[in-house]
């Protein structure tokens, strides 16, 4: 039995295939660029010059998108935290924030963002950009969104594992505006709440 050759995509799904290799160059540029490239020999209704330039277009604007939304903000020379912090007694630093969220995870630990993280007793205007990660295993007690916590810990920039096969959990995080990180377990880091929280 004969069947009928398969339809080929209308061209406007030809171009959204160029869009997103665009946002896949991003983080994978050359295995993009590649299938962009299949993509554009494969279809003879792109081998002319206006539709092939629409399609270099459309490449490089969802890499400037993607380039765009996974950028850090630009932390200026007094957010980072070690000018925050720097102490001349070089005793441990102290940073407060505001609980953005709670989030429950196994083997008793809790992860909260935090907002707006300064150092303590500093005007809030020296803010780190984005907001901060904190696992704390263990918890003394259950912070609530809205409420400020205090605490002995020196954020360090999100990295991510660089595993082959494995997703790069940095890209997950930028693209939820985190680009800090925090660990305590229990007692450590003195963690101290204040202010009325909300249970939403």
């Amino acid at each position: 039995m004969r069947h009928p050759p398969l339809q080929a995509p209308l061209l406007w799904q030809v171009y959204l295939g160029f869009w997103i290799a665009g946002v896949a160059a991003a983080v994978w540029l050359l295995p993009a660029l590649c299938c962009a490239l299949l993509l554009a020999l494969a279809d003879k209704r792109l081998w002319r010059g206006a539709r092939l330039t629409l399609a270099a277009t459309l490449v490089l604007g969802g890499l400037a998108v993607a380039r765009w939304q996974l950028a850090p903000p630009d932390p200026s020379a007094d957010a980072s935290p070690a000018r925050l912090a720097a102490d001349a007694d070089k005793a441990p630093a102290r940073f407060c924030g505001r609980v953005r969220d709670v989030q429950d995870l196994p083997d008793q630990r809790l992860r909260l963002l935090l907002e707006r993280v300064h150092p303590a007793g500093s005007s809030t205007t020296a803010v780190l950009p984005g907001l901060v990660a904190w696992t704390w295993e263990a918890p003394l007690f259950r912070p609530l969104a809205g409420q400020e916590i205090c605490l002995n810990r020196r954020p360090r920039p999100m990295h991510g594992f660089a595993d082959v096969g494995l997703a790069d959990r940095e890209i997950w995080w930028a693209a939820r505006n985190v680009y800090w990180r925090l660990w305590s377990r229990g007692e450590r880091g003195e963690p101290k709440a204040s202010g009325r929280g909300t249970l939403d």
